[in-house]
C-alpha cells in the first residue's frame, strides 16, 4: 500500500494511476480524509447490445438509410421511402 497526501498525488498523479493499475492500493490523504485508489474489478463476461429493437425495417432496405442532421433537432433517421 502507497500512502501520500493529496499535494504529492498532484505532482505523482500518473505514476499513482500505473501503481493501482499494476494492482497496488494507493491511499491519498486530503484534510486527513484517506481516498482510495484501487483497480477495479474487470466484468466477467462482455456486455452485448441488442440493438436490433431500435431498428424497425426490413434487413434488404438497410442500404438504402440515411441520416440529417439538424443543430436544433439533432440526428435523425430517414427510413427508406418504397
Amino acid at each position: 500500500m502507497r500512502q501520500v497526501t493529496a499535494t504529492e498525488a498532484r505532482k505523482e498523479f500518473f505514476k499513482l494511476l500505473d501503481a493501482a493499475a499494476r494492482g497496488e492500493t494507493v491511499v491519498i490523504e486530503r484534510g486527513g480524509v484517506p481516498l482510495r485508489l484501487v483497480r477495479g474489478k474487470l466484468p466477467k463476461k462482455k456486455i452485448s447490445v441488442d440493438y436490433t429493437k431500435y431498428f424497425h425495417s426490413p434487413v434488404n432496405d438497410a442500404d438504402l438509410w440515411t441520416w440529417e442532421w439538424h443543430p436544433s433537432k439533432g440526428l435523425k433517421l430517414i427510413k427508406p421511402s418504397k
